[in-house]
């Protein structure tokens, strides 16, 4: 909060206007207005302060101010306070001039002498792009609604908080609300174009379920800087059930839609692009998790999916050079919940992810476990020990989990290769999981201790075995500074 001194004044005395009021003495209104930026953009605010009347009848003050001197378009009673501030959201540089009057029962003050302030705000200037579907494409019902958003007139970060998706039928005037993308996305593009601080400006949205029929797709960007919906951008579509079969093609062939995920969550199934002349067409399958869809939660990177496995109906179907088309992944350690898994596909062709999927499932992990020691976001001295709970629900007598491994990852984020702490000693007694869970758990603790550990920042990651499934089904992580 900075101090402007901007006016320097000495004590004044006002009359009531009405002859026979008594007088009122209010003293100086000081030249300290106080300008503190809003946590949002869209405007700055001003603190005034003045000195109180010793007057006993005096009731209150009223703070008058415009953006013409003597002129005051504005009057806000601010009661019997000594202090009063105000947000001024105009774009770019204006001054205000500032007056106080004292009030009692009967009659006002003149005027305080005027104080002024230049404040100077941004000027939005929102930018939105759709980048897919691009016009009158023709879509399954499931799809990736993409692009990017910033307000280049924000003095710091990308301008832009959220991004809201409706599609309106053809057929009506009533929008279908899709949901609030995914805001934040890396967007390496934008950065280059605009500046870096605009960076994190990608959007994302999945759509599952779409009812087929002609849309326009509307994308409402809502700017910090001006505190509204300030853009919005359109885009024509077709959703239909049957796709033409051109271009990249992507199929999703596990897991169905509305499956359950009580174990590992595997993703398969097969991309090609019909345009290439050599090879499948496509090189590079990515696949992601959007929690609580259309909540503009930030989606979980699940990895790279292993690509080039045999399918020979492909092969089939489009010739042999497609043969080797196919793609999976195995992911542990979604918490439970309701998750859009996207699949994009990568063209040889164009070079583009090209390919889009989406499939909605239900997260409900059988094999649950915890880190209780050490708490994440700690600093710690080693030795220390490693202490949780880890159990299989489709265990019948045992607590279904029959190893836990620990591993170190130094430096979180850097690739520097982690460190392989133990295999921690199982049946711990824990009399709460017991009770939580059922008896035959109660002795579902882990327990841990770690020697030596280089100083630094280390991401503590426990995987759980499964004695069900024969299979690491889930992990849990804390970071913590090791000192």
């Amino acid at each position: 909060m900075q101090a402007l001194g901007l006016l320097p004044m000495r004590c004044l005395r006002f009359r009531y206007q009405t002859p026979m009021a008594r007088r009122l003495l209010l003293a100086a209104l000081y030249a300290c207005l106080l300008l503190a930026p809003m946590a949002a953009d869209a405007a700055t605010t001003i603190t005034l302060q003045w000195d109180a009347n010793t007057e006993p009848d005096v009731l209150g003050y009223v703070v008058r101010y415009g953006t013409q001197s003597g002129v005051y378009a504005t009057e806000v009673d601010v009661g019997k306070t000594t202090s009063w501030s105000v947000p001024l959201g105009t774009p770019g540089t204006t001054t205000y001039y500032f007056v106080v009057q004292a009030y009692n029962s009967t009659s006002r003050s003149d005027n305080s002498a005027e104080v002024f302030t230049s404040v100077t705000n941004p000027i939005p200037n929102p930018v939105l792009f759709v980048d897919r579907p691009g016009p009158s494409t023709t879509l399954p019902t499931d799809f990736l609604i993409a692009g990017w958003a910033v307000d280049l007139g924000a003095p710091t970060g990308t301008g832009m908080d959220a991004v809201h998706i409706y599609a309106y039928p053809s057929t009506s005037s009533s929008p279908v609300f899709l949901g609030v993308a995914s805001y934040g996305g890396a967007r390496t593009d934008v950065a280059a174009s605009v500046g870096a601080q605009f960076m994190n400006s990608g959007y994302t949205l999945p759509i599952v379920n779409m009812t087929p029929g002609s849309y326009n797709l509307v994308v409402y960007g809502h700017s910090t800087v001006s505190n509204s919906f300030s853009i919005v951008r359109s885009t024509p579509v077709i959703v239909t059930a049957t796709p033409p079969v051109v271009g990249t093609l992507l199929a999703v062939d596990t897991p169905t839609p509305n499956s359950v995920i009580t174990g590992a969550l595997w993703v398969g199934g097969w991309s090609i692009d019909l345009r290439s002349t050599t090879g499948t067409g496509v090189d590079q399958v990515q696949i992601w998790a959007y929690p609580s869809p259309g909540s503009g939660a930030l989606p979980t990177y699940l990895g790279f999916a292993a690509y080039g496995a045999r399918r020979d109906d492909l092969g089939a179907a489009f010739g042999t050079r497609y043969t080797n088309s196919g793609y999976n992944l195995t992911a542990t350690g979604l918490p439970a919940g309701i998750y859009d898994v996207v699949v994009l596909s990568r063209s040889t062709v164009t070079g583009g992810l090209e390919g889009a999927r989406v499939v909605q499932v239900n997260v409900q992990p059988a094999v649950l476990m915890s880190i209780d020691t050490p708490r994440t976001n700690t600093t710690i001295s080693a030795p220390f020990n490693v202490d949780g709970w880890a159990l299989d629900r489709r265990a019948t007598t045992t607590t279904g989990v029959d190893a836990v491994h620990v591993w170190a990852y130094p430096n979180p984020g850097s690739g520097t290769p982690a460190v392989f702490l133990g295999v921690a000693q199982l049946g711990m007694s824990r009399p709460d999981v017991g009770a939580a869970f059922g008896s035959q758990f109660s002795t579902s603790g882990y327990h841990l201790a770690i020697g030596a550990l280089t100083p630094g920042v280390y991401d503590i990651v426990t995987f759980a075995h499964s004695s069900v499934s024969g299979t690491f089904e889930n992990q849990q992580v804390v970071r913590v500074t090791v000192q």
